[in-house]
């Protein structure tokens, strides 16, 4: 089972967004870092540094802008079309 991060919308998380697992592509821990933020909150900040991936290498033709349009967030960030990520 595949789960999907409430932060950067990636849907391929191996665990669910709780109990300390990390998203692979944005980098939140669940139960640390929004501990204060907001999902809302982390995104914006993950997305204004470029939406980097977190760990390893990201998946082929990983695009976070694409990501995030997927799940309906695209109106929230001014999207770089086309940009590498």
């Amino acid at each position: 089972m595949k789960f999907r991060c409430p932060v950067c919308m990636y849907p391929e998380m191996p665990y669910p967004p709780d109990n300390y697992h990390i998203c692979p592509c944005c980098g939140t821990e669940f139960g640390n870092d929004d501990a204060f933020s907001s999902w809302d909150q982390l995104r914006r900040s993950w997305a204004d540094n470029d939406a980097p991936w977190f760990f390893g290498d990201p998946p082929p033709l990983w695009n976070p802008w694409k990501q995030l349009e997927d799940a309906h967030y695209s109106h929230e960030f001014a999207i770089r079309w086309g940009d590498p990520p």
